[in-house]
């Protein structure tokens, strides 16, 4: 899939990947081609790993517009295990190649 970030200064696409989410497209999000449409707030908690649950509990709450700027300010947790598990390794407390 093609995930097109049409609303900065310069559109910009990636393949098989997303444009980084950033709280400055809270509302709009980036644009799916191939569906035709914006990606959707439980989409953008899949790509940053959090839970999809979130947007139903947050209901009634916060807008999605909220929500959004929080995905957005958020760091992904698969980004963020992957350093980890480098930082053990340089540190030697982990194989390479292993995750604890």
């Amino acid at each position: 899939p093609v995930v097109v970030d049409i609303d900065g200064s310069k559109p910009h696409w990636m393949l098989g990947m997303s444009p980084c989410l950033t709280r400055a497209r809270a509302s709009t999000g980036h644009y799916l081609p191939a569906l035709g449409r914006r990606l959707t707030i439980p989409e953008r908690l899949r790509l940053q790993a959090l839970p999809v649950d979130i947007h139903a509990r947050c209901e009634g709450n916060i807008s999605d517009r909220q929500l959004g700027a929080m995905i957005g300010n958020s760091l992904s947790l698969n980004v963020v295990g992957a350093i980890v598990s480098q930082m053990l390794v340089a540190c030697g407390l982990l194989e390479a190649g292993k995750r604890s």
